[in-house]
């Protein structure tokens, strides 16, 4: 789709949204507002902040209106919902559905805001096709996004999930960062990730909005928190496993894996390769046992999560092809909105025994 369809498509919806809260806010006041009165501060307010968010994109105005267009969308699904219920049973119960409306939306967006600030933990257990001297527990955290929505209270939440996993290693395949270091330079993230401890270590790799900022210092920010980020690189972990961090696509130099892994004993140790988007172009031509992945959330808001599935051949979850194990979580943080609606905040247990 062209971008400029997509922000036309988006604009659309947002105009749609504003005209259900003003019809539907008059019908709650039994009529009494005058449409007028209603729809003219709201539609100013609303479009001006459209339009300095269109004027300013990545910028303060760009976050409140997203904010404001999800929202909209939750008071859209609660009106489908209850309006619906209102047209089926029919006038009769109007002072009981003008109630149910409200507290439906606010349930609604309270839950949309519980599943963002409540990450839950996955586990698979798998077994590769290669020698694996002990089993190997492997965290996968993706998509941090750490800035103004995700900082230290959540970084203290993941902190707690590994205390009480205990992983091997720990991987953050991407989007570590949201745009800049700025707010996670002021409220000192770093420190709280420097926590972060594994036997094998904490490492990550580069995702598309590390490169949306200044890239240079966002691998510098990255790298003061204690993560050990793999760029277009391969490295053996205490000659047990090979682990890839692959740049993600945005870089047009972007290495091939044939060029990553060249002079690694790939057929002799597991290979665990970390690439941001779970597009698997060259992975089925070398002998990797795990690739790890996020980027697409899960969709993050309904119907999204089910939108994804059709752009990726693992949107989310797991699936085995021959000897390749494949992961795409919904990641750890947000992005766009502090909502999740149809994905749930989390990070993957892995659980990886080999051949005798």
């Amino acid at each position: 789709m062209p971008r400029w369809l997509f922000f036309l498509a988006i604009i659309a919806i947002y105009e749609l949204a504003l005209l259900l809260v003003i019809f539907t806010v008059r019908w709650l006041s039994s009529n009494r507002l005058k449409l007028w009165h209603l729809a003219t501060p709201i539609l100013l307010a609303a479009n001006i902040l459209l339009a300095l968010a269109l004027l300013n994109w990545r910028s303060d105005y760009s976050t409140s209106f997203l904010i404001t267009l999800t929202v909209l969308w939750f008071y859209c699904l609660s009106c489908a919902v209850v309006l619906g219920a209102y047209k089926i049973t029919g006038s009769h119960y109007s002072a009981l559905f003008k109630i149910l409306l409200p507290c439906n939306f606010l349930a609604l967006t309270g839950y949309a805001w519980f599943n963002a600030h409540s990450p839950q933990v996955k586990t698979y257990n798998i077994s590769i096709n290669k020698p694996l001297a002990r089993p190997l527990k492997i965290l996968v955290a993706s998509d941090l996004h750490l800035d103004i929505y995700i900082g230290n209270k959540m970084l203290d939440k993941l902190y707690a999930i590994v205390q009480e996993q205990k992983p091997d290693l720990i991987l953050m395949p991407g989007d570590i960062l949201d745009f800049d270091s700025k707010v996670y330079t002021r409220e000192k993230m770093a420190q709280n990730l420097q926590r972060l401890q594994a036997i094998y270590g904490v490492y990550g790799s580069l995702g598309n909005h590390e490169y949306y900022g200044p890239l240079s210092e966002n691998v510098a920010a990255i790298s003061q928190g204690g993560i050990n980020l793999l760029q277009d690189q391969a490295t053996v972990i205490d000659n047990k496993f090979i682990l890839v961090g692959r740049n993600d696509q945005l870089d047009t130099l972007r290495k091939p894996l044939s060029s990553i892994l060249e002079q690694m004993p790939v057929n002799d140790l597991p290979v665990i390769v970390m690439d941001h988007r779970p597009i698997y172009t060259d992975i089925y031509d070398f002998p990797v046992d795990i690739n790890v992945s996020g980027h697409t959330h899960n969709g993050q808001v309904f119907p999204a999560n089910f939108i994804v599935k059709f752009m990726y051949e693992l949107a989310y979850g797991y699936k085995q092809v021959d000897n390749h194990h494949l992961f795409t979580t919904s990641g750890f943080g947000l992005a766009v909105s502090p909502f999740r609606l149809g994905s749930k905040s989390e990070v993957f247990i892995i659980n990886v025994t080999g051949q005798k």
